[in-house]
């Protein structure tokens, strides 16, 4: 999910959400591990901002994460 203009009650900043899709229909005792990189581009297409590869941890107690 994005929120271009913060999650928080802040709006000069932007933040930027992986959520787990479908974790309902997921087994009891669920555990995924995702990697992502953020990119951001303009809209003419040069890249802004590019945060490395990060790896998270996802499991029913904890199915979003996020950047703010």
């Amino acid at each position: 999910m994005v929120y271009p203009k913060g999650d928080l009650g802040f709006d000069d900043h932007l933040s930027l959400y992986l959520h787990v899709a479908n974790r309902e229909s997921l087994r009891l005792g669920w555990k995924r591990r995702a990697s992502y990189s953020f990119l951001l581009l303009n809209q003419s297409g040069k890249e802004l901002f590019r945060q490395p590869e990060s790896c998270q941890l996802f499991c029913a107690q904890f199915s979003a994460w996020g950047k703010t």
